[in-house]
């Protein structure tokens, strides 16, 4: 399966002077899904392994991640009931706005800038905000005008599909036909139609998705649509074992090299930092027993060991013994808890090293196949020979046998005794036909019975199919009562705050008419005391009371402003020396970022050159290991070379031996030929001799026996 996202949409990107509206948010919000599930299947998982098998490991995941965007675009609130001020996403907080009655796009951009005010940022412009997607270095400008008309439940929308894939047109109807089973949110989808075991597998786990939580009351809005279809997305992405490639434009218009693109661009994707744990950690693992029954047969004693069925083996040990007989770096595999962890390309080493071995014994497996195939084919060869030669041979019998007599009586009277054996077979049939209507009639009981059942079980599921319609109706009415419910709260929440406004209001007037009433009372009373008698002394007296106290406020007035021109210009030494520190702090947290930065790249100088003396070493161990492989060799055949060359001198001495045999034995049958040749020369005389003196010995016999 692929997934081909569109990437991140930006009308500045095209040279365009607008603002991104709800369609560029959708393919946005789908490319930072991705993008965080790249963040934590890279990176929260490995490390989270690395931690769990106890492997070690120098590396610290980015600080930045691309959850706080997800989260302002489609974080759920906390509670099903919660207050007004509980965080929700931009998509949620959509939904919930659309349906209060009075609310417009400006109470939705204004609750969203609130809950995540680092994410999103109010603009000038009147309903439009600015988003910092990927991880705040490409920030997207959108404008919110007109999206509560866009996203209102249209009911001609839910009947587009059953009219398209209903159509007359064969193409169209071709086009949308398929997709008819699917659920209505997924048929943006691809790979979940059809019967295959992996399309149904697919369409499961989407259903699931879609069926589960909160969201599934919700599945009915465009706004929240949009984020199942996400989920359903990663649902099938997580599932599957995924490979990232992630592409990126380094070229501008005029054709030059943009090195700040390029450097944005790898700052979003976190490819640097991916390569780096790539070089540095462990990419290539598998589990105990998967790696010992891989490559045990590159081990010998292991395999004698270990290789039975019969034995449940202690995996770390066997696996232990196995890396120690194939001589491996000990850098590049570590061993778990419960995995074996390799650095990258010893797996494709220890692969090629077991197909090279396979090969042999696949090799020798082929041939005595291809022998015992041949065995198998002379064999039927064989028999097949002895068929044909019995054929013949009963071909002969049976033309020889033709022309007696007899036979031809018996052609002539078998066929009159093939009438008893017809009518024999005839009624052999009749009771074959009796006993087939007897099992037809049975046949057709149970078929009745099937029947009666299958009508029973209609019944059945016609009432469990009303019932699950009710079921569905009520779901429905209780998810409408929940909207209501959820607009009620919002609109009381609403009456309550402004109830509390109007009670504060009421408790500062309430406090403002004490107060005058206070200063009514006072002046009462002063005037009360003024119209009181009087004497002249006593005026005389209270006039210096006053003249002495004016005089003391004067005093205390001049010492309070004394003082407060001296906080003055204590305030003014305490703001410079403020500005002073603000500058030197500046300059801390300048040098500081240098240092950061300047350690961070020797940090990374640091790993490159681990990792470059890992390789280095990994190669002169490989070097060191083929270099006594080639020693063993060489030793091996300058032993065999001088066993052949013993061999070769002893076939020599052999042959001399044999060379003087065989010259002495010529000799000795040369004397035996001339021994013979006298004999034969000798011989002849003696056999004349006798032939002559044969018949005269015959006559003197005779002669004897009268």
């Amino acid at each position: 399966m692929v997934v081909d996202a569109p990437g991140l949409r930006n009308p500045r990107h095209s040279a365009e002077e607008r603002a991104a509206g709800f369609s560029e948010l959708c393919h946005n919000y789908l490319q930072e899904r991705l993008l965080e599930h790249h963040y934590t299947h890279t990176f929260t998982q490995t490390l989270d392994r690395y931690t769990q098998e106890g492997v070690p490991v120098d590396f610290s995941a980015p600080e930045s991640s691309p959850s706080e965007v997800v989260c302002a675009i489609d974080q759920p609130g906390l509670q099903v009931r919660g207050p007004e001020a509980d965080s929700r996403g931009l998509l949620w907080v959509l939904d919930e706005e659309l349906s209060t009655a009075g609310s417009s796009e400006s109470v939705v951009l204004e609750r969203v800038c609130q809950y995540f005010s680092s994410t999103v940022r109010q603009c000038e412009q009147p309903l439009q905000c600015e988003i910092a997607h990927l991880m705040g270095s490409d920030a997207v400008r959108y404008d919110l005008s007109g999206w509560f008309s866009l996203l209102q439940n249209n009911p001609s929308l839910l009947n587009a599909s059953s009219l398209l894939h209903n159509s007359s047109h064969m193409s169209v109807k071709a086009l949308f036909g398929p997709r008819a089973s699917v659920p209505p949110l997924c048929r943006g989808l691809g790979g979940v139609e059809g019967g295959s075991q992996r399309s149904l597998e697919r369409s499961g786990a989407v259903r699931k998705t879609l069926s589960a939580g909160m969201a599934a009351l919700r599945r009915h809005s465009h706004c929240i649509s949009i984020k199942l279809q996400a989920d359903a997305l990663l649902s099938v992405i997580r599932r599957a074992r995924p490979v990232f490639l992630q592409c990126l434009s380094v070229k501008t218009d005029g054709g030059g090299f943009d090195v700040p693109a390029l450097r944005i661009q790898l700052n979003s994707t976190h490819l640097l930092p991916t390569l780096q744990l790539y070089r540095t950690g462990y990419p290539e693992h598998m589990s105990l027993s998967d790696f010992r029954c891989r490559f045990q047969a590159l081990s010998a004693p292991v395999m004698k060991r270990y290789g039975s069925v019969f034995i449940t083996p202690d995996e770390r040990k066997a696996v232990e013994e196995l890396l120690i007989d194939l001589d491996l770096d000990k850098k590049s595999v570590v061993l778990g808890a419960s995995r074996v962890f390799m650095k990258r390309g010893v797996l494709r080493s220890l692969d090629q090293q077991r197909d090279q071995l396979l090969s042999g014994w696949l090799v020798q497996l082929q041939a005595s196949c291809l022998g015992h195939l041949g065995r198998l084919k002379y064999r039927r060869m064989k028999v097949q020979q002895m068929a044909v030669r019995c054929v013949q041979r009963n071909v002969r019998v049976l033309s020889a046998a033709s022309r007696w007599s007899w036979r031809k009586l018996l052609c002539t009277v078998l066929p009159l005794l093939n009438v008893n054996m017809y009518d024999q077979r005839l009624r052999s049939k009749e009771d074959e036909i009796t006993a087939l209507r007897r099992r037809l009639e049975k046949s057709e009981k149970e078929r009745n019975e099937l029947r009666q059942t299958a009508d029973n079980l209609e019944t059945k599921v016609t009432a469990v199919i009303s019932e699950l319609s009710d079921e569905r109706f009520r779901g429905e009415a209780m998810s409408q009562a929940l909207d209501a419910e959820r607009t009620e709260r919002l609109r009381l929440a609403k009456e309550s705050k402004e109830l509390q406004s109007r009670v504060e209001q009421s408790k500062v007037s309430l406090e403002a008419l004490e107060r005058q009433l206070e200063e009514e009372k006072q002046k009462v009373k002063n005037k009360e005391a003024l119209c009181g008698v009087a004497t002249e002394s006593e005026l005389q007296l209270q006039l210096e009371c006053a003249q002495t106290e004016v005089e003391f406020l004067r005093r205390r007035l001049r010492q309070t402003e004394e003082r407060l021109e001296g906080e003055k210009e204590g305030r003014q030494l305490l703001e410079t020396k403020v500005q002073d520190l603000q500058s030197q702090l500046d300059q801390s947290k300048r040098t500081v970022t240098e240092l950061k930065r300047h350690c961070r790249r020797l940090t990374s100088d640091l790993q490159d050159a681990r990792v470059l003396t890992d390789s280095l070493q990994s190669r002169a161990h490989e070097l060191d290991r083929k270099q006594r492989r080639f020693d063993s060799e060489l030793t091996q055949a300058l032993t065999h070379a001088d066993n052949e060359r013993e061999q070769k001198e002893r076939v020599i001495h052999e042959n001399t031996t044999l060379g003087a045999e065989i010259f002495t034995l010529r000799k000795t049958l040369k004397v035996l030929a001339e021994v013979k040749g006298q004999v034969s020369t000798i011989c002849a005389p003696v056999c004349v001799l006798l032939l002559s003196s044969v018949p005269k010995l015959n006559e003197t016999s005779q002669i004897s026996r009268r």
